[in-house]
């Protein structure tokens, strides 16, 4: 697929933000006094992202849907790899709005551990779809 310059700038600007809101998260998880919730909010938010920049790059129209299990069923849509994203996909998706919300996941149990989790999930996201984006924009 021919990417336009605007096409090329709107990607790029998906990633600069997934991006952003990774480093806040690391950044978060090594403060002395980390913020977990918030940590694990970023983590989705930088997935969703990720996979939201790639499937741009691929022509799909941008809908507002957060749920990381249906923007990989569209990303598998595409590329059947992107299956192999299904297990952080399941991590990430608690997160949604926990840390945002009271009531739908106990603040409490939102932990170092959670976080450093939803890290390494988020991370494994990212890779994934850089190295993605890296063959396609080769092809």
């Amino acid at each position: 697929m021919t990417k336009t310059p605007e096409l090329k700038k709107l990607i790029e600007d998906w990633l600069a933000i997934a991006k952003e809101d990774f480093r806040c998260a690391n950044d978060s998880i090594k403060s002395s006094q980390p913020s977990y919730h918030t940590i694990c909010f970023l983590c989705q938010a930088t997935a969703e992202k990720y996979i939201k920049a790639y499937l741009i790059s691929q022509g799909w129209q941008l809908k507002k849907i957060h749920d990381l299990a249906e923007l990989l069923g569209f990303a598998i849509g595409y590329d059947k790899e992107f299956a192999v994203l299904l297990p952080q996909a399941r991590i990430l998706d608690d997160y949604i709005e926990a840390g945002r919300y009271p009531g739908d996941l106990s603040f409490e149990s939102i932990g170092e551990n959670k976080a450093k989790e939803a890290i390494e999930a988020a991370d494994k996201v990212e890779q994934f779809v850089l190295s993605k984006l890296t063959l396609d924009e080769s092809a």
